[in-house]
């Protein structure tokens, strides 16, 4: 809980500090607290191929979605918390935590100022595996991300971003690795006409493992477009490379022929480069009742093994209205992430689907269920499998505040 408070207060802080500018001036306060129980079911509660054990949980589910408008300045955020039961392993028992925020100014007429940060405190993989991109056994995970950042109008058409991105994974058991990432964006984007919108980006990443000191830079530019088929319809695309120096500690072994023995090893410095392809497309179509999101990347991050994975990410989303209270959601998705170096080489998939189902018995209450079905594979030095089933019903009460001054 230490964890939540700071990143809580935090929040609160930038909130302030965004908005406080603004007096005097209309603004919007919106505020959506609610509350969800859910009875689950999970068949493999330790997200683990040998140890098995499935359980039913109990959980209380405390939501907060925030926003504050202006003419000059936008805030919004969530903050969650998840409160888990296990039936037959109350030692299980733990509460999640999720904060995020994210907000706008414009501090002259083409200067605005940007913020965006998050938060996540928990021992579901399923979740965390969103935010590392591994897939790993039942464990607490911290991870903290701080990006401000601005946005220059440099004509009519012409605009500049520049970020910066501070991130922090904290696993809380071997072998997993803990690393901070520090990286800066810059991207220049022309808008051509009222449909297309050209960009020019270029990442460079900085990563740091805590504990054997092991180090990646990684520099990736980028070109794409922004494409508006029609009011409903747009599609993104962005393509480039990642060049990548990987300096990392190894221990290496050698035979002393005089005395027979196998020398003890020492750690030593390895510098690995390599190029890798990037490509991320994204694409979302509206209609009266629903829509449809796809999204797909390729690409690299830090890992949890001490140093990068190269990773293919896939999901579709659709949601459809079928009456003014009954809505339903699909969304399929396929993870494929590849860990090359050092003591570690293997192959991860990690794919599923996930169906929801939502009805809203008044204007604040709703019920509903959700059921995930994964499976995860790896191939290398070990080779298993293993599916994960997750079901769970849900009542939730919503109670939407709005303030105006």
């Amino acid at each position: 809980m230490r964890w939540g408070k700071k990143i809580c207060f935090c929040l609160g802080v930038i909130s302030i500090f965004l908005g406080g500018n603004q007096a005097g001036k209309a603004a919007d306060w919106v505020l959506t607290p609610s509350i969800e129980t859910r009875a689950e079911y999970l068949n493999n509660i330790f997200y683990s191929a040998r140890l098995r054990k499935s359980d039913y949980i109990l959980s209380a589910v405390p939501n907060l979605d925030f926003t504050y408008n202006t003419e000059v300045t936008k805030i919004g955020g969530n903050i969650r918390l998840s409160g888990l039961h296990y039936l037959q392993n109350p030692n299980l028992d733990t509460i999640n935590q999720f904060y995020n925020i994210n907000g706008s100014t414009m501090a002259t007429s083409r200067l605005r100022l940007n913020f965006a940060g998050a938060f996540l405190s928990t021992t579901d993989s399923q979740e965390a595996v969103n935010a590392t991109n591994i897939f790993t056994i039942r464990q607490r995970t911290n991870a903290i991300s701080v990006s401000p950042g601005l946005t220059y109008f440099l004509t009519e058409r012409w605009s500049t971003d520049l970020t910066y991105n501070f991130y922090n994974v904290d696993y809380q058991s071997n072998p997993f690795n803990n690393y901070i990432t520090h990286t800066i964006n810059n991207r220049l984007n022309y808008l051509y006409n009222e449909k297309t919108t050209f960009i020019v980006s270029n990442t460079a990443r900085y990563s740091q493992y805590q504990q054997l000191d092991n180090t990646i830079f990684a520099l990736g530019p980028q070109l794409g477009f922004e494409y508006k088929f029609s009011e409903k319809w747009g599609l993104t695309f962005l393509g480039g490379a990642n060049f990548s120096q990987v300096e990392s500690n190894v221990r290496t072994a050698s035979f002393n022929n005089l005395i027979g023995f196998i020398n003890i090893p020492e750690l030593q410095k390895q510098k690995t480069s390599y190029v890798t392809p990037f490509i991320t497309i994204s694409s979302k179509y509206r209609w009266q009742n629903g829509g449809i999101n796809l999204n797909y990347t390729k690409s690299q991050s830090p890992s949890a093994y001490y140093n990068q994975s190269q990773y293919n990410y896939f999901t579709l989303s659709i949601d459809q209205n079928l009456t003014e209270r009954l809505r339903i959601a699909i969304n399929p998705y396929f993870n494929l992430t590849t860990i090359q170096g050092g003591n570690s080489n293997f192959d991860q998939y990690y794919y599923g689907i996930i169906s929801h189902v939502n009805y809203n018995l008044t204007e604040k209450i709703s019920v509903g269920a959700n059921y995930r079905f994964s499976y995860v594979t790896n191939t290398g030095l070990q080779n298993y499998g293993y599916p994960l089933n997750h079901v769970y019903v849900y009542l939730n009460f919503t109670y939407p505040l709005h303030y105006q001054y």
